[in-house]
């Protein structure tokens, strides 16, 4: 599928709606979160109020939506190759994501932002 316009348009909505904030991105970032992710203790030491928790949700909302946009058939590939580094932030924060589905015993959560990751690093 060639990229079209209506791609464009609808990247350009969506991250004019939906783009992680400053505060998401740089927690995601943080040296803290790094360190967390390797012990996988990101559950324990975050309750379900936080900011924390409330950071890494916002960024992994955004790249659930735009990979079930793609697995849709709505977005093309090639343009999220170079538009969203799902696949970086999936490095980042992808064994927490992997671990809420044990958490919450929901085996579907983040299935799109994580597809969507793999397909970019197979490209």
């Amino acid at each position: 599928m060639a990229v079209t316009r209506e791609d464009v348009d609808l990247m350009l909505r969506l991250d004019q709606a939906f783009r992680p904030s400053k505060e998401a991105k740089k927690f995601v970032w943080s040296e803290a979160l790094a360190a967390i992710v390797e012990d996988r203790t990101f559950f324990e030491a975050y309750a379900l109020d936080s900011d924390a928790r409330f950071h890494v949700n916002e960024v992994a909302t955004y790249y659930e939506m735009v990979g079930m946009l793609w697995q849709k058939g709505l977005l093309d590939l090639e343009l999220l190759m170079e538009w969203v580094p799902a696949s970086t932030y999936w490095t980042k924060i992808g064994p927490i994501l992997v671990q809420a589905r044990e958490v919450f015993d929901s085996p579907g959560l983040w299935v799109h932002f994580e597809a969507l990751a793999g397909a970019q690093q197979r490209s």
